[in-house]
Parts: structure tokens; sequence; C-alpha cells
């Protein structure tokens, strides 16, 4: 389905069921209210994308995603079980998490090589903390909501990724 204010660039490729739709019933007002597509934009089976928002050149979507906010230029959106990586073209690799009593443990492949030096974690209350860095690893100290918890990585004091994880 496309939406009628959706603009596709060049060289995109969808696969099947792929919905690029308003985020509102907008009751027939014409107004600019749907995705626009960069160029070279890979988006896999039965995702959703959704609202006036701007996905950009070289995204490549997995299947089974939902996407309601912009997606930057050469960025790749994965959905695996229960969790959502984003990440801009780096080697960080989600391999999964341990619940140690109130802490949990997040494995990350390539947070060392990838010079990250500052983790921080939201719960879906809004709270951000600053986790624990070890290696491959990051330690979120006393956890009390385990849900949707987004962790933001820094490299020099800029973000440079995220990953949300629902333990």
């Amino acid at each position: 389905m496309i939406g009628e204010t959706t603009v596709i660039g060049d060289d995109c490729y969808l696969l099947q069921n792929v919905i690029l739709g308003a985020h509102v019933i907008t009751g027939h007002v014409t107004h600019d209210r749907h995705p626009k597509l960069g160029n070279n934009v890979e988006i896999g089976a039965f995702t959703k994308i959704l609202g006036n928002i701007r996905i950009g050149n070289n995204v490549k979507i997995s299947p089974n995603c939902i996407i309601t906010r912009d997606v930057d230029d050469n960025t790749s959106i994965i959905v695996a079980s229960y969790y959502q990586i984003e990440k801009k073209k780096s080697g960080l690799r989600y391999t999964g998490y341990r619940i140690l009593d109130k802490d949990i443990v997040v494995y990350i492949d390539g947070l060392e090589a990838e010079g990250v030096d500052t983790v921080k974690y939201e719960s879906e209350q809004g709270e951000s903390k600053v986790t624990q860095i070890e290696k491959d690893s990051v330690i979120l100290p006393d956890v009390t909501d385990k849900r949707n918890i987004k962790l933001k990585m820094y490299k020099n004091k800029e973000w440079f990724n995220e990953l949300i994880v629902n333990v």
C-alpha cells in the first residue's frame, strides 16, 4: 500500500505487504502525511512505514518493522525476536543479555573495537542512567523496569548508535 503523498526515490526495493501510509486517519485531507524514501532503500516484507517521515539514502529495513520516525542515511534497521537494533554502518552486533539479580548484562560485540566510551540506558519512563562497559558487554545496574530498555552509545561524547532491548 502506497499513500497518496508518498515519494519513492531511485533504485528502491520493496517486498510484499509493505505499507507506506499515514500515521493517523486524517479525514481525506491532502496535506503531506506519508513517508519520503531516499535513493537505494530496501524494505523487507510486512514492514509499515507511517507518517510524514524521511527514510534516508542507502537504508535497509528488515521485515516486520514498524517505522514512525526519520531514519538517517546509510542506516540499517534490524528487528529480530523482541529487540530492535538501529545501527549506522558499524561493527556492533547484539548477541544477547543475561539477568543477574537486579543487574542486566547486555552483550554487544564490537564495543571496544568501535571505540564506544559511554553507554546510557533509558527506560520507558524516561529514566536515563550511565552504564558500566566491560569489553564487549554493558552492565545496567539495579534495573527495576525490565521492558524496552534503550541503550544509547557514544564515541567522543557524540551519539553514535542505539539498541532497544525488550527483556
